[in-house]
Order: structure tokens, then C-alpha cells, then sequence
């Protein structure tokens, strides 16, 4: 399906697509005030978008940087560890991959850290990301 996708099928495309809004959709039903599950929708937002934000989106787009960081690419440093984590997590990297090359970006993790602090989901000053543990698991983390 993937290699379909990558080769823009329609069809496969379409198939995808109408299943990630399903998916959506069921999230949103169950949580509509987004108290609890509804945050895995956020799956890498606060950091991806802060790749586009930091270099005053010349560098990367703002949709690119949200898709390197919904997919894992840009937060996958904070999965959990072993080899296991690792094998999902270049499994993750490749799929973002194979609908072509991401900018080139020459950030410093401070930069975009300094970047996260006006994230709309920070609470009381306290920064907020959901980050992959597991292809399919996601998790909270506060910093």
C-alpha cells in the first residue's frame, strides 16, 4: 500500500486518506473537549511545526515541518529505548521518506526547544508533547 501511495495511486491514496479521517473522526467522538485521548492527534506537532517556526519558515514550510514532526522524524529521539524502539522508529523515518526529501535543516536543538515555549497546548508554562513509544503508542510528556 505504501509503495502505492508513494507512487501518488489514486486509488491507494484515496483508501489511506478516507481511513486516517475515519480514524480522526472515532478519536474526536470519544473526546470531543480533547481531556484525555484526543492529544495523540498531536503526535509531533509541537516540535515539527517548531522546525518551520525557527527558521522563519524559509527553511521549511510550516505543513513540512508539521509532517516531520507528526511522523516521527523530528521527535523520535524521545521514543522509549532499546533496539525494538529503534527498529520502529527508522521504520517511522523511512515511510516519512518515501514521499521524497525533506529540507536540509542546520538548527540547534536549543533553537527549537526555545521555540516549543509558545506552543497554544503549553499549560501553565509547562511545555506538552505527545511523542511516539511504539508504532501505534503515543504518550505524553512534560517539560
Amino acid at each position: 500500500m505504501w509503495t502505492k501511495c508513494s507512487g501518488r495511486d489514486a486509488k491507494a491514496l484515496e483508501k489511506v486518506i478516507a481511513s486516517s479521517i475515519r480514524m480522526k473522526a472515532a478519536v474526536v467522538n470519544k473526546d470531543e473537549r480533547e481531556t484525555g485521548l484526543r492529544m495523540i492527534l498531536n503526535l509531533g506537532h509541537t516540535v515539527g511545526h517548531r522546525f518551520g517556526s525557527a527558521t522563519e519558515y524559509k527553511a521549511m514550510l510550516h505543513g513540512e515541518g508539521g509532517g516531520v514532526g507528526h511522523g516521527g522524524v523530528g521527535c523520535g529521539w524521545r521514543a522509549s529505548g532499546g533496539r525494538s524502539a529503534l527498529i520502529q522508529f527508522e521504520r517511522l523515518e523511512s515511510l516519512i521518506h518515501l514521499y521524497g526529501p525533506l529540507p536540509p535543516l542546520k538548527l540547534r536543538a536549543t533553537k527549537i526547544v526555545a521555540a516549543t515555549g509558545s506552543d497554544k497546548k503549553n499549560v501553565g508554562g509547562v511545555r506538552r508533547f505527545v511523542l511516539p513509544v511504539g508504532i501505534g503508542d503515543a504518550a505524553w510528556w512534560r517539560m
